[in-house]
């Protein structure tokens, strides 16, 4: 197995990809204080993969609007000695409302 030489960065309107998520995200009731663990591929073109719910408690509302903010950002894949490769990537988001 190899090593990533340099990681993938998001490219967006806002270099904080958890901020931009932040800022965008509704949050409704049913929702708050909960916990999503998202893990997805960035591939070699740049773009989100396989976007997958890890968490332990499965919230599928927040899940759904998670990965459309997800799936619409673009990355500068992730690299192995100047080649760009398919990236593994993976998120924990807290959402905590007091």
């Amino acid at each position: 197995m190899y090593e990533i030489t340099e990681k993938p960065k998001y490219l967006g309107p806002n270099t904080d990809l958890i901020k931009f998520i932040f800022e965008t995200l509704e949050v409704e009731a049913d929702i708050e204080n909960t916990k999503v663990v998202l893990c997805f591929i960035i591939d070699t073109t740049g773009h989100v993969v396989q976007l997958k719910n890890i968490s332990k408690v499965k919230n599928d509302r927040l899940f759904e609007h998670i990965s459309k903010l997800i799936k619409a950002t673009k990355w500068i894949p992730g690299k192995i000695a100047n080649y760009s490769v398919n990236t593994i990537y993976r998120i924990p988001i807290h959402i905590d409302i007091y």
